[in-house]
């Protein structure tokens, strides 16, 4: 079974029984899925979040209200409202990695950032509402000089209140206190 997406689907993640594709067409547009993908709603993004979706990599996650667009060379947006409007996410650059998931109890969005300076990545995790981050980790690896970037997350994943990041480090696990 296929479905038409009618452009460059740049983007494939899913939540629960929710799908996201970011597809690039005359403009960056997001189809959303809530039942797994036996039906489609497309989302035409504003321009914040379509000029991230334009950048040589980006990334898109949905489930419910809560939408995030993200690029390493252009940043991170987030929405709250289904997608209707987007917020930036102030220092968020070099976003290598992001998840959906849930902080004090509230949907959240949690993403790595590459601090390349000093090869680390540093965690956050965004309030969808007000698009401000909170800095809740950094991983780094041991410094070894045939490998580059071991402190760039090239993964995460939140499952059962665990959000769990991977990259050249190894594999790590974050619990909240």
């Amino acid at each position: 079974e296929r479905h038409e997406a009618g452009g460059d689907v740049r983007s494939l993640s899913n939540h629960g029984q929710a799908l996201t594709l970011l597809v690039i067409a005359q403009r960056p547009t997001l189809q959303l899925s809530s039942d797994a993908g036996s039906s489609f709603r497309e989302l035409l993004l504003p321009e914040s979040a379509a000029s991230v979706a334009l950048g040589g990599a980006p990334c898109a996650v949905s489930n419910g209200s809560l939408v995030a667009v993200c690029d390493e060379q252009r940043g991170l947006c987030v929405s709250a409202d289904g997608g209707e409007t987007f917020r930036w996410v102030t220092g968020a650059v070099n976003v290598t990695a992001l998840t959906l998931g849930e902080h004090a109890g509230r949907p959240a969005l949690f993403a790595a950032l590459h601090r390349e300076a000093r090869d680390v990545s540093e965690l956050i995790v965004v309030e969808p509402e007000s698009g401000r981050a909170l800095s809740i980790a950094e991983l780094s690896g041991e410094p070894d000089e045939e490998s580059e970037e071991i402190g760039r997350t090239q993964a995460l994943v939140f499952r059962n209140g665990e959000l769990w990041a991977a990259g050249g480090y190894g594999l790590a696990r974050l619990k909240s206190q």
